[in-house]
């Protein structure tokens, strides 16, 4: 028999729950007196060729990597990544140039 709760509400009781549980292990000793101040740059929105931005997902994220990002959160709207995407040569040349096919 299944549970009374939807699968997103459990997820989310899970990982509250594991969050709190976690944090009762964490003490005071366990974290440095002063920490560095540090710098993380990264970017929370950006969409991807499956809702309403110009390339892949995967490229996305390679483009954000290469440049010294240290995170990245898609935000494509509410749509799925369904079926398939293709880019004709000709588009693939005018973003990467010919060499993109050798």
């Amino acid at each position: 028999m299944g549970s009374p709760l939807r699968a997103g509400t459990q997820f989310w009781l899970l990982l509250v729950g594991s969050l709190l549980a976690w944090q009762r292990t964490v003490g005071a000793d366990d974290i440095p007196p002063d920490p560095a101040p540090r710098w993380w740059q990264g970017n929370l929105h950006t969409h991807s060729f499956w809702s309403d931005g110009d390339d892949f997902p995967e490229m996305i994220a390679e483009w954000y990597r290469t440049h010294g990002y240290h995170f990245l959160a898609l935000s494509d709207h509410n749509v799925l990544a369904e079926g398939l995407r293709w880019l004709s040569l000709a588009e693939v040349e005018k973003r990467a140039g010919p060499q993109a096919m050798h």
